[in-house]
């Protein structure tokens, strides 16, 4: 999704490789805008390389990629103009061993230039590597961290739900064996009694409790 994003502003890396020396100094010259201006352009979604990530991160990063990249280019080309030019002065030379061996060094110069090209290229891609890899961690961790507090939270609210049923059947089934035994006039133990009490107090307690906590905003409003 960013590449599509640096494209819409010219600055897409097939089109940094297609490009001249005025087209590369113009590229160059959006790539400067565009870092000092980053907070004016749009935020990329992780869900750009994590399925349902959560979060977005700023284009800085891939900008001053893409500036390395383009100053690169300008480089190569540079070289490439001035190589071309000293051939066309050597040409210009007569015949004899001072031109060939300008010309030798001319090539070795020319091999050096790729090579140093080359290497540039491969630890630019390695930096840009790295960089998405930090970023895909990123966005991971942000994903397990969701999933863990909404573990929690589901924990939290299934305890809170189930306790409540529990104890409603609880309630239910011993208020049924006390009335039962009260109409076949049945002795009940102490315990099954002293369940009752306990679950029934619990209930009681439990609607005090909310009933607390939903007035008491109102009953703050009233003293302020």
């Amino acid at each position: 999704m960013s590449e599509r994003v640096l494209e819409g502003m010219g600055l897409g890396g097939a089109q940094i490789e297609a490009a001249d020396l005025q087209g590369l100094e113009a590229a160059l010259d959006r790539v400067n805008d565009a870092i000092q201006h980053v907070d004016q352009l749009p935020r990329i979604s992780f869900k750009a390389w994590v399925v349902a990530a959560d979060g977005d991160f700023s284009l800085l990063p891939v900008l001053l990629q893409r500036k390395r990249l383009i100053v690169d280019r300008l480089n190569e080309l540079r070289s490439e103009q001035k190589i071309s030019g000293l051939r066309e002065l050597i040409d210009r030379l007569p015949q004899g061993q001072d031109r060939q061996a300008l010309i030798d060094q001319l090539d070795d110069l020319e091999r050096q230039s790729v090579e140093s090209e080359a290497a540039m290229r491969a630890v630019a891609s390695e930096e840009s590597t790295l960089q998405f890899q930090r970023e895909r961690d990123v966005a991971l961790l942000k994903i397990q961290l969701s999933e863990r507090r909404w573990f929690y939270r589901s924990k939290m609210l299934a305890r809170d739900a189930i306790a409540p049923m529990v104890g409603a059947f609880l309630l239910v089934g011993l208020a049924v064996t006390l009335v039962v035994a009260m109409f076949l006039g049945t002795t009940v133990s102490e315990l099954i009694s002293n369940s009752f009490l306990i679950v029934l107090g619990y209930f009681f307690g439990q609607t005090t409790e909310r009933r607390g906590q939903s007035e008491s905003p109102g009953g703050q409003g009233d003293r302020t």
